[in-house]
């Protein structure tokens, strides 16, 4: 009767194993598919509409003109070159004066950061290796 037991415990107990064993692979399989899914879904996004797509070029001149400042740089600084560039719309410069907070940005990053604007890794790095020269 023992040796039944045994073997019953035995059983019970790989089975329980092997769900605990298996249940994080079966996580993670099911996290890398809703990671593809949402990168599927974010390259067959709709097309922008012309005033979108306008909008889009305004604020990546804004962006690329923020990236090229010397920093450390002050917000009068920032608010000083944004004046010379003809390129941006009154106002964008007038909201850009107006938005920023009034402190010393030791780079890019810390700039768009406090816009309000979303910083991806790959401007990170570019920043960084800006100040590093």
């Amino acid at each position: 009767m023992s040796k039944l037991m045994l073997a019953m415990f035995l059983t019970v107990a790989f089975g329980f194993s092997t769900t605990a064993v298996g249940a994080p692979r079966a996580a993670a399989k099911a996290s890398t598919a809703d990671k593809a899914e949402k990168a599927e879904k974010a390259q067959t996004a709709p097309p922008l509409d012309k005033d979108a797509q306008a909008k889009l070029k305004e604020h990546m001149k804004m962006r690329n003109h923020v990236k090229g400042v010397k920093y450390p740089a002050t917000k009068e600084e920032l608010v000083t070159a944004f004046k010379g560039f003809k390129d941006i719309k009154t106002d964008d410069r007038k909201w850009f004066e107006e938005t920023l907070p009034n402190k010393t940005f030791d780079n890019a990053d810390e700039v768009m950061k406090a816009l309000g604007w979303e910083v991806s890794p790959d401007e990170t790095a570019s920043t960084e290796k800006r100040g590093k020269n």
